[in-house]
């Protein structure tokens, strides 16, 4: 879990079985909102970085997001 009490974010990771997880997040606005970015990017670089490669967001493609642009 993460989370950023000022601005009302949360962020928890559901699992789906031995092999699939979720991260879902909470928020006042919209998890893309422009005060909820650096708290969106943070959880997904912490799932992609200590859990598992993230391969879709939103069913997009991970790339299509900016924490993973470079990295094209």
């Amino acid at each position: 879990m993460f989370q950023n009490a000022s601005i009302g974010f949360i962020s928890i990771i559901e699992f789906l079985g031995m092999r699939n997880a979720e991260l879902r997040i909470h928020t006042k606005e919209q998890a893309m909102s422009a005060v909820n970015y650096p708290a969106t990017y943070s959880s997904f670089r912490i799932v992609n970085d200590e859990l598992a490669e993230i391969e879709a967001i939103q069913g997009l493609p991970r790339d299509w997001y900016p924490p993973f642009r470079d990295r094209l």
